[in-house]
């Protein structure tokens, strides 16, 4: 079956990501809220960079490179981390270090046909139409437990989700203020 992304809560009256059920390994770890922090820190002094860079220019466009491949380091480092010691997310304050298994399902033909055989000339064409077997299988015509029956091949792919909240007060000014 297709991965769930993340659902929405209210939390403190705003709309906040949950991947509790989707991500691998949520641990929560103290060094991965450590580095989420450090990229925070790093995203806020980008913002103020290219805020200066459009006022200034040069050394500051040296210093927004620097930091830029900074940021690369520490998002590699929370890749690292998630993987040996699990995801973490914080929903109420935005931080999110997640590693998410997407799975891709195959149904088998020969499968259908034998579970389905009713519906297996609208569905199957050299393969199986994935689309329209999940619209039965949505619809009621096609109870979950035969579905699960009808996998033939089952593929497992990672996705990395990292944020962190992106409206960070730095020298007493929120990133989004600050203009040319």
């Amino acid at each position: 079956m297709p991965a769930t992304l993340c659902s929405w809560h209210i939390v403190n009256n705003m709309l906040q990501k949950d991947f509790s059920a989707c991500a691998v390994n949520l641990t929560n770890s103290k060094n991965l809220k450590d580095l989420l922090e450090l990229r925070c820190s790093i995203c806020s002094a980008i913002s103020e960079l290219e805020c200066l860079i459009r006022q200034r220019c040069e050394r500051e466009y040296e210093l927004l490179s620097s930091t830029k491949g900074q940021l690369a380091e520490v998002d590699a480092r929370i890749k690292q981390a998630i993987d040996s010691e699990g995801s973490y997310q914080d929903a109420v304050n935005g931080f999110y270090a997640i590693k998410q298994a997407r799975k891709s399902v195959k149904y088998a033909p020969d499968l259908v046909e034998k579970y389905c055989p009713e519906f297996a000339l609208a569905v199957i064409e050299r393969h199986v139409n994935n689309d329209k077997l999940l619209k039965l299988a949505n619809t009621g015509l096609i109870p979950q437990d035969i579905m699960r029956k009808l996998i033939g091949d089952e593929k497992t792919t990672f996705a990395f989700f990292i944020e962190t909240p992106s409206k960070m007060v730095l020298s007493g000014v929120k990133a989004d203020d600050a203009s040319p």
